[in-house]
């Protein structure tokens, strides 16, 4: 790549966490982390390659192609730059980046985002009386929808694409910490950026993308809300959609790993199988596994994660082997927190995941 100012030039970006699918391959870059709205990254010249590597793999096919493999960086000199796959070029536009400013930015942002969050469901859920309410949807397969759940006075919107054949299987995602929200966008951009709309796509199975409610489950709300709003979300579904309910499969990454636990552990009999990716359960040491010896799991992590350690993985494989469940377990010493794209698209999950059946227990 030409050399532009040399290496004391550095160079700066903001990177939404809407658009991010994973953050892992930017940590080695990211100068300030404003969670659940955008990272700060810094980088020098020799790195851009890199940066712009990393942008084609984390970032989703619908952001990618609205940029077409074009990225605005800022120089140190406050000039804008263009990144592209040809390398770095100066354009003629001044920035002024300042941290300071972009934090208040953030915590202003980050806290209209909390009481839009909080003043979005109560008006919906107070001019709502039925369980489902469908909301416009331009140009997707996977409509929106929220679910109103009385029993928990919680609010959940999803995604959901209903299978084109009756008595079909229902195929559960749950999202990781940055996919939550209101938005009923970013939870299906995470699922597509995984590549599980092309794995799925010549499947007939029936498709849920909830979105779990941030403000809600970091202040105050338990996570145990969530979990039963998705169960009985998932109740509601199958009556109305003609879904079998011997074929309901859940997997979930991060957040959604750990959920995914939530709900086999607590709904043993509901799920015809599992697959947490990089989720901890918690309580494995207290719990009866006796309870999950007929169910197939399939779990998912990597030793060099540190977002989410593994050990809780490798007990719960211990116990489900002890009591002769069937399990399967992926355990990767490379990818860190960011394992889980490359577990979907390079593992035979899916033919797995589609021979399971409840009644066939």
């Amino acid at each position: 790549m030409q050399d532009v100012l040399g290496d004391k030039m550095k160079f700066r970006d903001i990177i939404l966490y809407d658009y991010l699918a994973d953050k892992t391959p930017f940590k080695p870059y990211i100068k300030r982390d404003f969670k659940n709205y955008y990272i700060v990254i810094e980088f020098t010249e020799k790195d851009c390659v890199e940066i712009y590597n990393n942008y084609s793999k984390v970032m989703s096919k619908e952001i990618l192609g609205l940029l077409n493999g074009s990225y605005n960086i800022v120089g140190s000199d406050n000039c804008l730059y263009n990144l592209t796959q040809d390398g770095l070029s100066k354009t003629d536009k001044n920035i002024n980046f300042n941290l300071l400013e972009q934090k208040h930015y953030a915590i202003t942002n980050l806290r209209n985002y909390h009481k839009h969050n909080k003043l979005y469901a109560k008006s919906v859920m107070q001019k709502e009386e039925s369980h489902i309410v469908e909301h416009h949807t331009f140009k997707s397969d996977f409509k929106k929808y929220c679910f109103i759940s009385t029993e928990n006075n919680m609010l959940i919107n999803y995604r959901f694409k209903k299978s084109q054949k009756d008595n079909s299987p229902l195929f559960v995602y749950l999202h990781g910490g940055n996919g939550m929200g209101i938005d009923n966008k970013k939870p299906l951009r995470i699922f597509k950026s995984h590549g599980l709309d092309e794995l799925l796509l010549n499947k007939n199975c029936s498709i849920l993308v909830p979105q779990a409610p941030y403000s809600d489950m970091w202040n105050g709300m338990k996570p145990v809300n969530y979990i039963e709003s998705v169960v009985q979300l998932i109740e509601v579904l199958c009556k109305e959609n003609f879904i079998d309910k011997n074929r309901i499969y859940v997997t979930g990454t991060s957040f959604g790993g750990v959920c995914t636990w939530k709900l086999i552990t607590k709904y043993p009999e509901f799920f015809a199988c599992a697959i947490p990716v990089m989720g901890a359960f918690a309580n494995c040491k207290e719990y009866d596994f006796e309870l999950l010896k007929n169910m197939p799991i399939w779990i998912a992590h990597s030793s060099d994660d540190k977002t989410v350690e593994i050990d809780s993985a490798d007990e719960c494989y211990n116990q489900l082997e002890k009591v002769s469940a069937p399990v399967k377990y992926t355990r990767w010493d490379e990818f860190g927190h960011g394992m889980s794209g490359r577990f979907y698209r390079t593992e035979p999950w899916v033919e797995w995941m589609f021979s399971q059946d409840l009644s066939k227990r």
